[in-house]
C-alpha cells in the first residue's frame, strides 16, 4: 500500500536493469493507455525507447560508489524531463538490484527557462540608457566625419570658399573613422540580439577584455552618477574558452546586484592568476593552475552570513516584489559553471567581492578578425535588396572587384532578370526581409530551375532561417548584415571556385 501511494514513479530493478516491480505512478506514466505490462521489461526500453542503457543513466555510478546517485535526464521519448535517483541494493554483499525513482521536473524546467529569459530582458532594460548613449556616440562619429568630408570635398561648401580640398591621407582618415564607428555599431547590435535570445552561443578561445570594456561603458552610461566605477585590466591577459555574450551577461548581473541603494563604488578587475595551494584552500572548488579572473567589488552593506549560502539559488531575492526575479546570480553561477569556471564570494560590512575564475587555455591565441585583401572575380552576380542605397553601394563595390552585377530591388524583379538568361548568372546574393517575396522564397524559386546555382542569403538576424530551410532552398551561405566587403568577397570566391567544374 505504501509503495503504490508514492506519487512519483518508482521502480525496483534487478542487476540487469530489468523491472521487477513498479508502483501505480510508474504504470500511469509508462503505460498511459493501461495496456501492456512493465514487469520483465528494461527501464531504458520504457523510459527512452532504447535497446541499450541511457548514456546518462546513474545506475553504473551508483553501483561503483555504493550510494544514491541523482541525474537530470531529458527523455524525448516521453517528452519529459526527470530527476532520476538510483540507489543500489545489496544482499550479503552482492548487488541485488536498484531502487529507481523518477521525479517529473518538466514544468519546473520550463518555468526556470522562462524566468532566465525574463531576467535577460530585465538586464536589457537596465542597459537601455547606456545602449542609447553608446549609439549616439557612434552616430556622432559617423555623421561628424561624413560632414567633414562633404564640407571639404570639391562641390561642398569649402570649395565655394576657396579652401584647399583635403589630401588623400585626410580622406582615408575620415573614411576609416566612419568604418570603425560602423563596426562598433554592428558589434553592439549583435551583442544585444545574442543577449536577448534564449539559445546559448558558441564557446570560443578569446581574450575577454574587449567584452568587459564594452560592458563597462554601457554600465557606466546607464547607472546613477552617484555610483563611482573603476575598471582595471592586466596587460597580456590570457585566453579563455567561453561564450563572450554570456560573460557580458554575467558582468551585467553582478554589477546590477551590487547597485544597492545607488550610492558607493564598484571596481571591476580583470587579471591573470596562478592558483597555488593557498588560493585553492581559500576557494575549495579551485584546483591549482592558470586562470583569468573577473572580480566585481562593491562598497555596499555586504551580504549577511546566513544568506551567503543561498544567493545562487534560483528565485531567491532580498529585493521587494517587482524589483527582480531572483535569477541574476543563479544565471551567473550557471554561466560560470558551463564555462568550466568557479565563482567565489566574500562579504563583510565593508562590501562584497565576487570573483569568477576561468581556466586559461594554454598555447592558444585569441580569435581575431583579421581579414585578407579583397578577392576579385569576373563572374556575373545577381544582387537583390529592397534598399536602393544598398543596391547602388554594393553593386559599385562588386563592379570594382571585376564582377558583372545585375541589380534587383525585389524578389519578383530578380526572378524576371533570372528568367531572361538563367545560364548567364553565376551567383545570387539576396536579402531575406523584402516586400512581396522573401529571400528564402526567391532562393526556392531559383533552386527549382537551377539547383547548381550558389545562393548567399543576407539578414540582420541570424535566426531568420533555419539550417534545414536554407539547405532545402539551395542556400550555400548565410551572412549577417551589415556585410563586410572582405568577408563577402572571400565567401564569393570560395563558392564560385567550388562550383567551377
Amino acid at each position: 500500500l505504501t509503495f503504490d501511494t508514492i506519487t512519483d514513479p518508482l521502480l525496483i530493478l534487478d542487476p540487469g536493469l530489468t523491472i521487477v516491480r513498479a508502483n501505480t505512478a510508474a504504470r500511469r506514466l509508462l503505460l498511459p493507455d493501461g495496456q501492456g505490462e512493465l514487469i520483465g521489461r528494461k527501464c531504458h526500453e520504457v523510459f527512452a525507447g532504447n535497446t541499450q542503457p541511457c548514456a546518462l543513466c546513474p545506475t553504473r555510478k551508483s553501483c561503483e560508489q555504493g550510494r544514491v546517485r541523482e541525474q537530470i535526464i531529458e527523455h524525448r521519448f516521453l517528452g519529459r524531463i526527470f530527476l532520476v535517483s538510483c540507489t543500489p541494493m545489496y544482499d550479503s554483499g552482492q548487488l541485488a538490484g536498484y531502487v529507481h525513482f523518477a521525479r517529473d521536473m518538466t514544468r519546473q524546467r520550463i518555468l526556470e527557462k522562462q524566468l532566465v529569459q525574463a531576467q535577460k530582458m530585465e538586464a536589457i532594460a537596465t542597459l537601455a540608457g547606456g545602449i542609447a548613449h553608446d549609439f549616439n556616440n557612434i552616430l556622432g562619429a559617423i555623421l561628424g566625419n561624413a560632414d567633414l568630408l562633404l564640407y571639404r570635398l570639391p562641390g561642398g561648401r569649402a570649395g565655394d570658399r576657396g579652401q584647399e580640398p583635403p589630401d588623400p591621407a585626410e580622406i582615408v582618415e575620415h573614411v576609416r573613422a566612419i568604418k570603425k564607428a560602423g563596426l562598433r555599431a554592428k558589434e553592439l547590435v549583435g551583442q544585444i540580439l545574442s543577449f536577448s535570445r534564449q539559445n546559448m552561443g558558441e564557446r570560443q578561445d578569446v581574450d575577454i577584455s574587449p567584452v568587459i570594456k564594452e560592458g563597462f561603458k554601457l554600465l557606466r552610461s546607464s547607472l546613477p552618477a552617484t555610483i563611482e566605477m573603476d575598471l582595471k585590466i592586466d596587460p597580456d591577459l590570457g585566453v579563455i574558452r567561453v561564450d563572450p555574450t554570456q560573460i557580458h551577461q554575467a558582468l551585467v548581473n553582478l554589477v546590477t546586484q551590487a547597485i544597492g541603494d545607488g550610492i558607493g563604488r564598484i571596481e571591476i578587475r580583470l587579471r591573470n592568476l596562478e592558483a597555488d595551494e593557498e588560493t585553492c584552500r581559500r576557494c575549495h572548488e579551485l584546483i591549482p593552475g592558470s586562470y583569468v579572473t573577473l572580480e566585481v567589488a562593491d562598497t555596499g552593506h555586504g551580504i549577511p552570513e546566513p544568506l551567503l549560502s543561498r544567493i545562487f539559488d534560483p528565485f531567491f531575492t532580498t529585493r521587494e516584489v517587482g524589483e527582480g526575479a531572483g535569477m541574476g546570480l543563479a544565471v551567473t553561477h550557471g554561466i560560470v559553471t558551463a564555462s568550466d569556471g568557479v565563482i567565489d564570494v566574500r562579504s563583510s560590512d565593508a562590501g562584497t567581492v565576487f570573483t569568477l575564475y576561468f581556466p586559461r587555455v594554454q598555447g592558444q591565441s585569441a580569435r581575431t578578425d583579421a581579414v585578407t585583401d579583397l578577392q576579385r572575380g569576373s563572374e556575373t552576380v545577381l544582387f537583390v535588396d529592397d534598399e536602393e542605397d544598398i543596391v547602388k553601394m554594393r553593386g559599385r563595390m562588386l563592379e570594382y572587384l571585376g564582377y558583372t552585377v545585375l541589380s534587383a530591388h525585389s524578389g519578383p524583379e530578380a526572378l524576371e532578370i533570372f528568367h531572361r538568361d538563367p545560364a548567364a548568372i553565376d551567383l545570387v546574393i539576396t536579402d531575406q526581409t523584402m516586400p512581396e517575396m522573401t529571400g528564402l522564397d526567391l532562393a526556392r524559386a531559383i533552386n527549382q530551375e537551377r539547383p547548381d546555382l550558389p545562393i548567399i542569403l543576407c539578414s540582420g538576424y541570424s535566426d531568420a532561417v533555419t539550417p534545414e530551410e536554407a539547405m532545402a532552398a539551395g542556400i550555400r551561405r548565410f551572412l549577417t548584415k551589415p556585410l563586410d566587403i572582405r568577408h563577402l568577397s572571400r565567401n564569393m570566391r570560395e563558392l564560385l571556385t567550388r562550383e567551377t567544374p
